[in-house]
C-alpha cells in the first residue's frame, strides 16, 4: 500500500508524535503483516484509518466524543469501534495495538495482562508509551498520565505477561522535547483547576488535545520525516527520546 502526497489531505490528521509514531509503525506493519488488528484506545480515529488499510480492524474507544469522530473516520472502512474491550468478548487477533493508552491506567500490569489475552498465539502486541519516569511532572498529570516508562520496568512487564520485546525504541528528540516543554508550561498554567477533574476525566481530554487539520499534518509529516529516517537506522541516541515504541509476541508456549 502506497500513500501518495495529495492524498495526505484527505487522509485523517495526525499529530507531530502521531506522524512520528507512523514512521515506525507502518514498516512494521508491512514487515508482520497481520490478517487482524485491534486498536486499544482509538481516540478520533485517525491512526485507526490507516491501520484499516492493512488489515480487518476493530477498535475500542471509552471516551462518547471520541468514540462517535473515530466512527465516522472510520465509516467508509467497515471496521467496528467498540465501548470497551469486554465487548471484544474472546477473541484473539495477530496485532493488538494501543498507542498512549497504559499509562493513563494504574493497575498496568493487569492491564496488559488483558491486552495479552487478545492476541494470537505467535501474535504481536504494538503499543507506545512515554518514556523516562525521571521525566514525570505536571505536563504528564495534565493529560492523567499515571507514570512514565523506563527500558527495565517495560521489560519485566511484557515478561510478565508472556510476552517478549522484539524491538523497544526511546524516540522523539529533539522535537517531541519541545512538545513536553509546551506542555509544561500549559500545566503550570492550567493544572490547578483541571486538578478537580479525575483522571479519567483528564484521559478523556487528551484524546481530543492538540488535533490538527489536514494542512498542519502534511507539515508535521514533513518533520518528522528525517527523525523516522534516523530511528529506522538505529543513529537517533534515544537516552533523551520522550516516547517508547515497543514491539513485542506472544510466546506460543506462554501460560
Amino acid at each position: 500500500m502506497k500513500f501518495r502526497w495529495s492524498d495526505k489531505f484527505k487522509t485523517p490528521p495526525l499529530s507531530l508524535a502521531g506522524n512520528i509514531r507512523w514512521g515506525m509503525l507502518k514498516p512494521a506493519l508491512e514487515n508482520l503483516q497481520p490478517t487482524s488488528i485491534l486498536e486499544l484506545g482509538v481516540g478520533l480515529g485517525s491512526m485507526g484509518w490507516r491501520l484499516s488499510k492493512f488489515a480487518p480492524y476493530e477498535g475500542v474507544e471509552p471516551d462518547v466524543t471520541s468514540r462517535g469522530r473515530a466512527k465516522d473516520a472510520l465509516r467508509d472502512s467497515g471496521a467496528t469501534v467498540h465501548e470497551s474491550i469486554e465487548h471484544v468478548n474472546s477473541r484473539s487477533y495477530e496485532l493488538v495495538c494501543a498507542f498512549e493508552v497504559l499509562e493513563h491506567i494504574e493497575d498496568d500490569a493487569s492491564e496488559l495482562r488483558l491486552w495479552a489475552s487478545h492476541v494470537s498465539d505467535g501474535g504481536h502486541l504494538i503499543m507506545s508509551v512515554p518514556a523516562h519516569q525521571r521525566m514525570f511532572g505536571k505536563g504528564d498529570q495534565l493529560v492523567g498520565h499515571v507514570r512514565r516508562y523506563d527500558l527495565s520496568r517495560m521489560n519485566e512487564l511484557l515478561e510478565s505477561v508472556g510476552l517478549t520485546a522484539v524491538s523497544v525504541i526511546t524516540f522523539g528528540f529533539p522535537l517531541l522535547n519541545a512538545g513536553e516543554s509546551f506542555r509544561r508550561i500549559v500545566a503550570s498554567r492550567k493544572m490547578k483547576p483541571l486538578l478537580s477533574q479525575s483522571e479519567a476525566e483528564r484521559t478523556a481530554r487528551s484524546g481530543r488535545l492538540l488535533q490538527m487539520s489536514g494542512g498542519w499534518s502534511v507539515l508535521f509529516s514533513l518533520l518528522a520525516s528525517p527523525l523516522v529516517f534516523l530511528h529506522r537506522r538505529g543513529l537517533s541516541n534515544g537516552r533523551y527520546g520522550t516516547s517508547m515504541f515497543v514491539v513485542a509476541r506472544k510466546d506460543p508456549n506462554a501460560a
